[in-house]
């Protein structure tokens, strides 16, 4: 008897209920009891972000709105409707059997490679970090049906590219390294449906939709025709990016993976993409760069998302004027508030901006972290332009405040070694011992909780808002002054430093944070 797992029936999402419990309920019980779950929640971002991609091509598929008020007429049943789920599961409940054996769920063979231990699935040479990160190279690697299609289908859209050999060039997935965005309601079923777009057979948008298009398992062969840019948005949510194959074995009762082929699949040819502003991924926020035109945004490990909330909410401006396009999902967000759909002056429902992606080194096909930031997201940004202008202008002051900080670090640095009778300081001296301080790093990680609380109190009290979050940098700037100078010890030549330094850093607070000088 051929081994099965169907996804439709099995347990394999991982997810919190709003009472905090995990559980983990298949496919189906995800969906219809979305409005009682309180989020999708993987072993890694990447993890959560792919289940993610994988539910919203479901119910974009069953649901098709093509329009504000289909869209609407969904949003205010507040739960899926079981009726056309349970119709369109009935109708493909045989490509969604994990093994079977003609067409399992987003697998395929590759007859140019031969099978691996499991564990490339989930280490995989080309791809640094686990996708789960409780696994090590030392585990035996044997996973259960439900690990092994989460690793699937985290796969197809993160894995790194790479070469394998004299024949096997692999290529990214397409959300292998840039910050992937979604808006979060107060459960799943409004996070679900808030990243549900608007969609028409043979229209533009969210990308070019032909009349073909359609998700990779009622595909004949998802692999054919060949082709660099996806038929549509179904096609793209479930692109497969790789040709996986898992070998299922009986082990004591119960199903085990313990092996799997691996071979390239469709490359997604991004850069074709964007070159027409109809072709962006939707869920990904673009930044003009004069050489190589609109690049997605990424994850640095010196720079909290946080610090580019305005180029996230930019949705009342064009791409060509500002050179930033935000993702589609905010400005279809920003059309339903305009239409009325979504009530921007409501002040008891919370929503949320989430991002999702891993980091990786210039050049190298390595992730080296995963990341996953959250930021409050009052829809009041989206209708207000004026809002935006503000947190624009919040963003400038905490910027202006770092640059007071390093200057006044660097008078820190440089009159205690100038201070010296036995050394004559250098500027790579004095540029080394400003860096040791670390007062931009202690500074910068101190903000983050701060501005989320002015990003939700700016919409009801402005100037109130400004005068504390000026407030807020003018004390963590002193703070992390604090912490340099005692970096650089005590005695005579530390007491003149000092006294320096704060009179630089005074000077410049004063012209850096306007808000506080109204105040006086």
């Amino acid at each position: 008897m051929n081994p099965t797992f169907n996804l439709i029936d099995e347990p394999w999402i991982p997810c919190i209920d709003l009472e905090g419990n995990r559980i983990e309920p298949s496919l189906s019980e995800t969906l219809v009891r979305a409005h009682t779950l309180r989020a999708v929640y993987g072993e890694t971002p990447v993890v959560t972000a792919a289940l993610y991609r994988l539910l919203l091509a479901v119910l974009q598929r069953v649901y098709m709105p093509d329009s504000m008020a289909a869209w609407g007429a969904l949003w205010a049943r507040k739960h899926c409707e079981t009726a056309p789920l349970d119709a369109y599961f009935a109708q493909w409940r045989h490509r969604f059997d994990l093994f079977d054996p003609v067409r399992p769920f987003y697998q395929a063979a590759d007859p140019r490679v031969k099978p691996r231990p499991v564990a490339d699935l989930i280490l995989g040479k080309t791809s640094g970090a686990t996708l789960f990160d409780h696994y090590t190279e030392d585990r035996d690697f044997v996973l259960t049906p439900a690990e092994a299609v989460r690793g699937l289908v985290t796969a197809q859209s993160f894995r790194f590219g790479g070469k394998k050999g004299p024949k096997l060039q692999f290529t990214d997935g397409s959300w292998a390294r840039d910050v992937i965005f979604f808006v979060e309601g107060d459960n799943l079923f409004e996070h679900l449906a808030l990243n549900l777009l608007c969609y028409i057979p043979g229209e533009k948008e969210p990308i070019q939709n032909f009349e073909d298009d359609q998700p990779a398992w009622e595909m004949e062969d998802p692999y054919f025709p060949q082709r660099t840019l996806p038929l549509g948005y179904l096609d793209y949510l479930t692109w497969q990016n790789r040709r996986i194959l898992l070998s299922p074995e009986i082990e004591e009762g119960n199903i085990v993976v313990r092996q799997a082929t691996m071979g390239p699949g469709l490359k997604l040819d991004s850069t074709a993409m964007a070159e027409e502003a109809h072709n962006f991924e939707p869920m990904k926020l673009y930044q003009e760069s004069r050489k190589q035109g609109f690049v997605p945004l990424r994850f640095r490990t010196d720079r909290a998302l946080w610090r580019d909330s305005v180029a996230l909410l930019g949705v009342h401006d064009t791409p060509n004027k500002t050179g930033v396009r935000p993702p589609l999902i905010l400005m279809w967000l920003k059309q339903l508030v305009d239409a009325g759909y979504l009530d921007a002056a409501d002040q008891v429902k919370r929503y949320r901006i989430k991002a999702l992606g891993t980091a990786s080194k210039a050049g190298q096909d390595l992730a080296y972290f995963y990341r996953a930031e959250h930021m409050p997201l009052p829809l009041a940004y989206l209708e207000n332009e004026g809002l935006v202008s503000d947190l624009f202008d919040a963003l400038q002051n905490a910027e202006d405040t770092a640059g007071a900080l390093r200057q006044a670090t660097y008078t820190l640095a440089s009159t205690y070694l100038a201070s010296d009778p036995e050394q004559k300081a250098s500027s790579e001296d004095v540029g080394k011992l400003t860096a040791h301080l670390g007062t931009e790093s202690y500074y910068w990680s101190r903000l983050e909780m701060p501005f989320h609380t002015l990003v939700v109190d700016l919409p009801q009290d402005r100037d109130g808002a400004r005068i504390a979050w000026q407030e807020t940098l003018r004390r963590t700037a002193w703070d992390a002054l604090g912490r340099a100078e005692r970096g650089v010890g005590h005695g005579v030549r530390a007491m003149k430093a000092q006294v320096r330094s704060r009179e630089r850093l005074a000077a410049l607070l004063a012209k850096a944070l306007p808000a506080l000088r109204e105040e006086i």
